[in-house]
């Protein structure tokens, strides 16, 4: 399927087996394994539905199925538990001397997620972990982080403060820390995060208190986040979104998010992820809300960063995301003043210590898209030689 105001892709016919086998509950669940099982070599999934294979297990599992096929993924609902309880129990600590130093947490996606919706350690992957900070407790978070060994991706991270959301931050195992300021990128800064901060509820981790996103924002978040061309989408945060829902029990305040919908300018991501929760999976999503969000005007503006955003991108790169992300920042600056602010935000993004280094750095990272593109055509260019 595809949304006739952007390019975003939805899954295909198998994805969608998958999703509704691994997602639903009772005969729809077994009638869509049934005819995944038979369309579907296992050996060979893309990334977001190898994510999906706990979750299938469980679900189908729950629903009494018994097959080799379906046994034969056990392995990976307990390896993903025992690698997740591992990093929870990191998290866990991590949050705890947060907590101890005075500085708030809020816990985003998969670490939400898994205790909130999942409630399942073995049921998703977790890559990263995800801990918001309010917008002035950064600096000091990331200060913590250091002290304690994890090192930031880049240098100087707190100069990301104003523009970007998050930064990266690792320790010696390789570990990963994703610290937020900013639930989104596309809406940086202190105004835009105060109203998630005030609707949190309560969260714990091994004992230890934190909070979460409220569902209906947890649902705009997880929708916005897949609203980006990746390896894991459109499979992951359909499962994700899904699960909200099933969780909620009809507890989503929708009149919330079409409100944070609208005010953040996020109607075409959200339209469409709503579209496809309801038509693919059936999601109880009420018709009245659809109707209300098909009915909210969206700009040109509007239409061509969601494209951009879904868009593959093997050599310009993240390049043209991050002007759409510089222009939701510059708000009703003139496009003169954009075009004349935007290299100075390229250099803060990049960790160019310059601006005359900018254009080095950035043919150096369009140099090394190439070459990997090259790489990955290569053998498909000498098989047709």
């Amino acid at each position: 399927m595809r949304d006739r105001h952007a390019s975003r892709q939805w899954p295909d016919r198998t994805q969608t087996l998958l999703l509704r086998a691994a997602l639903l509950d009772g005969s729809a669940a077994i009638r869509a394994w049934e005819e995944w099982k038979v369309v579907v070599d296992p050996e060979h999934l893309d990334p977001g539905s190898q994510r999906l294979i706990p979750q299938l297990f469980q679900n189908l599992r729950g629903e009494g199925v018994r097959d080799a096929l379906l046994e034969s993924f056990q392995p990976a609902h307990r390896k993903t538990w025992t690698r997740n309880r591992v990093l929870f129990h990191v998290l866990g600590d991590l949050v705890r001397q947060l907590g101890e130093a005075g500085i708030d947490t809020l816990l985003l996606k998969g670490a939400a997620l898994i205790l909130l919706a999942y409630r399942d350690y073995g049921r998703r992957p977790v890559g990263d972990l995800d801990v918001l900070v309010r917008l002035e407790q950064a600096p000091a978070a990331m200060a913590l982080l250091r002290r304690q060994g994890w090192t930031p991706r880049f240098e100087f991270p707190e100069r990301l403060i104003g523009p970007r959301h998050a930064d990266e931050f690792v320790d010696t195992a390789r570990r990963k820390v994703d610290l937020h300021w900013s639930v989104l990128q596309e809406c940086c800064g202190r105004p835009w995060n105060e109203d998630f901060w005030a609707a949190r509820i309560p969260l714990a981790i091994d004992g230890v208190s934190s909070s979460a996103l409220c569902p209906a924002d947890q649902l705009l978040h997880i929708c916005v986040h897949g609203a980006r061309s990746g390896p894991l989408q459109p499979v992951s945060w359909i499962a994700d979104a899904m699960m909200i829902l099933k969780v909620s029990n009809g507890a989503i305040d929708w009149e919330r998010l079409l409100d944070q919908t609208a005010r953040r300018r996020l109607v075409v991501p959200m339209r469409g992820a709503l579209r496809v929760l309801h038509g693919a999976l059936g999601a109880a999503i009420p018709l009245d809300v659809l109707e209300r969000i098909e009915a909210m005007p969206i700009s040109r503006t509007e239409r061509w960063e969601h494209q951009v955003k879904m868009a593959p991108r093997p050599l310009l790169g993240s390049l043209p995301v991050l002007w759409f992300d510089y222009a939701r920042l510059a708000g009703d600056a003139s496009l003169g003043r954009k075009l004349l602010g935007f290299p100075r935000y390229l250099q803060c993004t990049f960790r160019t210590k310059a601006l005359w280094g900018l254009p080095r750095d950035m043919l150096r990272l369009a140099a090394g898209r190439f070459v990997a593109r090259v790489r990955v055509l290569a053998p498909s260019l000498i098989r047709r030689a």
